[in-house]
């Protein structure tokens, strides 16, 4: 939600993509609530990846200069009420 790296807003991930390494950017806020929750389920420190829902809007910047349409996200719980995370294809 701090419109970080990954964020709704985050505008450098197609370039930073075509150096090599696919970057995830979240589509809604609804993605969010969903990375947050499912971050919530693990125990601090830990982090595990979770199929998206149905009409999830994230995407996943490829190193060929495509988009494409993620379907898993990747988080890890901080252990303090907040998580790191990434959509995924």
């Amino acid at each position: 939600m701090r419109g970080g790296k990954h964020g709704i807003k985050w505008k450098e991930g197609p370039a930073l993509a075509k150096k090599g390494t696919p970057q995830g950017q979240w589509g809604s806020k609804a993605d969010l609530e969903f990375a947050g929750q499912k971050a919530g389920t693990l125990k601090p420190g830990l982090s595990d990846s979770f199929d998206l829902p149905n009409g999830s809007s994230s995407v996943v910047h490829m190193p060929d200069g495509t988009t494409v349409q993620a379907t898993r996200v990747w988080v890890r719980n901080n252990g303090t009420g907040t998580f790191h995370g990434y959509p995924l294809n």
